[in-house]
């Protein structure tokens, strides 16, 4: 690959790809409780436990409809924000120029 190339992901992760991603990562447990709080994922969903969790643990809250959207694309922005949530909310200093030139300082997930 030449120094120029640029690589960008064409394929967008669902949230349970995210949610996979999460738990695999983190090696935590899903908890015992399937029922959610979230209208479109039923207890019989196969991770509905580990989306319960994610929501029980601050690492997602869902759409402000109360749906959780388990096959709806996540976006790089998205995804660090959860890592992020799921490591505690760390304090940081954001550089004086931005990291990705594909990010301002402006956006949400900056």
């Amino acid at each position: 690959m030449h120094a120029n190339t640029r690589v960008s992901l064409t394929a967008a992760l669902t949230s349970v790809a995210m949610l996979v991603a999460l738990m695999l990562t983190t090696m935590v447990a899903a908890p015992a409780r399937a029922a959610t709080s979230f209208a479109d994922v039923s207890s019989g969903h196969v991770f509905a436990k580990h989306i319960q969790w994610l929501a029980d643990s601050g690492v997602t809250s869902g759409y402000a409809n109360g749906t959780f959207g388990p096959s709806d694309a996540v976006t790089r922005g998205q995804m660090a924000a959860f890592l992020y949530k799921l490591v505690g909310s760390p304090e940081q200093s954001l550089p004086a120029t931005p990291t990705f030139s594909d990010v301002p300082r402006s956006h949400v997930f900056a």
